[in-house]
């Protein structure tokens, strides 16, 4: 629903109608080509605060179908002894394990990045496209997905001690268009009870 959109996704939609997506946007028609170890600044949602920030994000796996970028903070806090990446919690005071809310860092390890781009490559990618159609053509990867994975700012990024949800993963029409890019983005939080 338009409710649901928001206001400047609904506008960029109709104007995108009109106009496409690339004028809408300013986009390139082409975008930027995915490099492993590739920086890409993208603007993306804080729901908590209700403003849009720029984050920049590190390609670290090229798939059949995916495209897996982490937060820069994440990719360079990597340690190679563990094949960890720590995605910071800045309003995290305490790693005890006395709340799942309240901890300073996510911890992410290469073999789930890999298990993740494996699944979507041969399970979640066909599923989505028989059902809903193969996506846009964008950029150069065509239609790949970029995979954003990123500590997403929501009201339990700030205030984890009276917020037991957050906002697991979220795409945006806009964003997509902006960066002549199939987008999706996964939280951080978690990973070692699903992957």
């Amino acid at each position: 629903t338009p409710e649901m959109l928001g206001e400047e996704e609904v506008d960029i939609r109709k104007y995108a109608a009109e106009v496409g997506s690339a004028i809408a946007t300013g986009a390139s028609p082409i975008g930027e080509a995915a490099a492993v170890g590739a920086e890409l600044d993208i603007t993306v949602s804080d729901m908590g605060l209700g403003v849009d920030y720029v984050e920049t994000f590190v390609v670290v796996m090229d798939g059949t179908h995916g495209i897996i970028l982490i937060e820069k903070a994440a990719y360079e806090d990597y340690d190679p002894a563990t094949d960890e990446y720590a995605f910071p919690n800045p309003y995290g005071w305490c790693d005890d394990g006395s709340s799942p809310w309240n901890r300073t860092e996510d911890i992410i390890t290469g073999a789930q990045l890999t298990y993740l781009l494996s699944e979507f490559d041969s399970n979640i990618y066909p599923t989505n496209t028989e059902i809903f159609g193969e996506p846009l053509g964008r950029g150069d990867e065509g239609q790949k997905v970029w995979i954003l994975i990123h500590n997403i700012r929501g009201d339990s990024y700030y205030d984890m001690e009276n917020y037991t949800s957050y906002i697991a993963g979220y795409f945006s029409a806009s964003e997509d268009a902006e960066n002549n890019k199939n987008m999706m983005h996964i939280d951080s939080y978690d990973w070692e009870q699903y992957c």
